[in-house]
């Protein structure tokens, strides 16, 4: 019975074995993909405690380019997000909690990977309500470095209503953004690169900022451009005769593109004798262009 009961075991030991996944199967490459969400995509609820992806298969509890509650990004802002992490799922909650009589839009980033490394296709966006009618609106646009002319990517752009509440969204690569479900009325949008990663516009942050109606339905595309702030005024610092008829001048800083020349007082010395008169001034694009 012993030498019965020892062969049974090792039997069943070795059906056991069978049952994992075989060395040298095809490599999985392919990403997670979002099965299901609570609440249910464009829902209206009283009242909602937490937001849960569900995956269909077991995602990492790492992400690449920062921490798991970075992850996520809701609109409006609720103060801090943190996002919880299970074997096929991540659950999302709000410091401030969702508040009552909001549409809300919550974005999984493409920074989420399963086991093997491989990551989200695209960004994952979530719509429901607490309350609010989702009328489809949408505020889009490039976010540009004024110096260098390209689009910023991973800036945080945020668009206020009249009533406070922050809406937000983060720039893709080449810049661009868009906030959809937004209420109708007047809003100022700023655009900034969070270097510190606290959420908040400090001074001396790359930003830029402007403002913009939505009526109901309604489709705005709008140019925010951003350059970090200076409060010293440009100096001059050499000139040069370009020709006979044209100086350049060259200062210490980059100076406003859009400024009207007209409003530029300048004028030329000659020791011992009359200076001639300055007939017009240029940018140095507006120069360009005239002499091309």
């Amino acid at each position: 019975m012993v030498a019965l009961a020892s062969a049974l075991a090792i039997g069943l030991l070795a059906a056991c074995a069978q049952q994992e996944v075989p060395p040298g199967g095809p490599e999985d490459r392919r990403p997670p993909v979002v099965v299901q969400t609570v609440p249910e995509a464009y829902a209206t609820l009283d009242e909602v405690d937490a937001v849960r992806f569900e995956f269909d298969e077991r995602i990492s509890e790492r992400v690449s380019g920062g921490a798991l509650n970075d992850a996520v990004t809701v609109s409006p802002r609720g103060g801090e997000v943190r996002v919880g992490h299970g074997r096929r799922s991540l659950t999302v909650q709000l410091e401030e909690g969702f508040q009552p009589g909001l549409v809300y839009r919550v974005t999984l980033k493409a920074v989420v990977s399963d086991m093997f490394g491989n990551q989200l296709a695209d960004p994952f966006e979530l719509v429901f309500s607490t309350g609010a009618e989702a009328v489809p609106t949408t505020l889009a646009g490039e976010v540009w470095d004024r110096l260098s002319g390209s689009g910023t990517g991973d800036a945080l752009v945020y668009a206020t209503d009249a009533s406070g509440v922050i809406h937000q969204a983060t720039t893709d690569r080449a810049g661009i953004f868009a906030l959809r479900y937004l209420p109708a009325g007047a809003f100022t949008i700023t655009a900034f690169e969070d270097v510190n990663r606290n959420g908040e516009v400090d001074s001396m942050e790359v930003q830029g900022s402007t403002t913009a109606e939505l009526a109901e339905g309604d489709t705005l595309l709008i140019d925010l451009s951003m350059l970090a702030p200076d409060t010293a005024a440009a100096v001059l610092v050499d000139a040069e005769a370009l020709d006979s008829v044209t100086v350049v001048l060259e200062f210490d800083d980059y100076l406003e593109p859009t400024a009207d020349v007209d409003q530029v007082t300048a004028s030329l010395d000659l020791p011992g004798g009359e200076a001639p008169a300055i007939v017009r001034l240029f940018h140095e694009a507006d120069y360009a262009m005239y002499v091309g």
